[in-house]
């Protein structure tokens, strides 16, 4: 493997996206979305105009999954660490699309969505040591 194609032991994913576009696009999406989502866990709850405003921010995610992989001045680090992420946020849709607007299963949504983010940001830990 090209070693110009992994991370430096040294960078963290806030400083590795600060040289390339893309990555800072999609780290800007990331924040938004896990703010969001941070959100919703804090207050509890998932109303039909929360669960409008996710797909709205994983549909603004997920449309950078080509150009990330297509775009050979992104390490392979990068790349995995936005391909589980994405897998794991799309996982959770799944649910959102079958449960977002039934009132009585807003808590176990709430709770998959924490563990969702709990695991995004392990993947992190585990890409980039942070």
């Amino acid at each position: 493997m090209n070693t110009e194609n992994k991370a430096k032991k040294s960078d963290t994913l806030r400083s590795y996206i600060k040289r390339n576009i893309v990555a800072q696009e999609w780290y800007g999406i990331r924040t938004d979305l896990f703010r969001f989502m941070q959100t919703c866990i804090k207050e509890g709850h998932f109303t039909q105009t929360e669960q409008n405003r996710y797909e709205e921010l994983l549909d603004d995610f997920g449309r950078f999954e080509n150009a990330i992989e297509d775009n050979p001045g992104l390490n392979d680090t990068f790349k995995q660490t936005a391909y589980e992420e994405l897998s794991l946020l799309y996982g959770l849709h799944h649910f959102v699309l079958k449960y977002g607007s039934d009132e009585s299963k807003t808590r176990p949504l709430i709770e998959m969505m924490q563990e969702t983010l709990s695991k995004c940001k392990k993947i992190e830990r585990i890409y980039w040591g942070q």
